[in-house]
């Protein structure tokens, strides 16, 4: 039988260095950035695993703004009729490639919201 999936135990087994290395990654970077879209409410697109990071934004965003927030997946957000004018657009994507995610990007900033990261 064919090995498929990722090797959960090699990644489980570096589980502690990556939590090190999250504790101690510098956060100034994307402060800055992150300030601007709390004025705002919040749509967050991703797909696949950034899903999950799209879902955790948008619990963190409410949670912490009291702003509402959407996670959407990026056919969501381009079928979408919501106006974005006063909206933040937050795309969450690992590599930047996925043609659903590009194709969301573009249609996205043609609606132009008030931000989008």
């Amino acid at each position: 039988m064919a090995k498929v999936g990722k090797p959960y135990r090699q990644e489980l087994a570096s589980l502690r260095a990556t939590y090190e290395w999250a504790v101690e990654a510098p956060l100034s970077d994307m402060q800055a950035p992150w300030r601007r879209f709390i004025q705002s409410d919040l749509l967050a697109v991703g797909s696949g695993g950034s899903f999950t990071a799209a879902v955790l934004a948008t619990y963190l965003h409410e949670y912490y703004t009291g702003h509402f927030a959407k996670s959407v997946t990026p056919l969501d957000a381009a079928l979408s009729s919501r106006n974005l004018s006063e909206a933040a657009v937050l795309i969450l994507t690992a590599g930047g490639g996925n043609p659903d995610v590009l194709g969301a990007f573009r249609t996205l900033v043609s609606r132009e919201p008030r931000r989008i990261g």
